[in-house]
């Protein structure tokens, strides 16, 4: 095993789920933009602004390892239909700690958004498994 062309390959996945996530999460966020900040107004009692930069990169950053961690494998290994049903179940389950935790402690944090998020979460693992897997074969990284 070649180590540095080992090393080479995870950066040219990692690069492109990440690509991959900030595209599809950036339009569905472009969708929800306003839902979001009349949400995060009834929280706190001031528009969504994001103070520190630091935290959204650490968050995506985590989306990134886990799809490619959790997700990813799956259609590698040539099961695209497990790589789909897993990417929507940790989807699912990360997107949805996030929306059911901010639920029990948010007041007026809105049950529909949350239940769009969560099922977005779903949708945005297993499509970036499955994009990743296209682009990454497509390219020759994986074979």
């Amino acid at each position: 095993m070649n180590i540095k062309k080992e090393i080479k390959k995870e950066i040219k996945i990692f690069s492109i789920i990440l690509l991959t996530v900030l595209l599809l999460d950036g339009i569905m966020l472009k969708i929800l933009s306003s839902r979001w900040n009349e949400a995060v107004t009834n929280i706190q009692g001031e528009p969504l602004i994001i103070g520190n930069k630091i935290f959204p990169v650490i968050a995506y950053i985590f989306i990134v390892l886990g799809i490619r961690i959790f997700v990813y494998p799956y259609f590698v290994l040539g099961d695209i239909q497990i790589g789909i049903i897993m990417g929507l179940i940790w989807g699912v389950i990360t997107y949805g700690i996030f929306d059911f935790t901010n639920l029990s402690i948010f007041k007026n944090y809105p049950i529909g958004l949350a239940l769009v998020d969560t099922v977005w979460g779903g949708i945005l693992a297993a499509s970036t498994g499955y994009i990743t897997f296209f682009i990454a074969k497509s390219l020759k990284i994986i074979h």
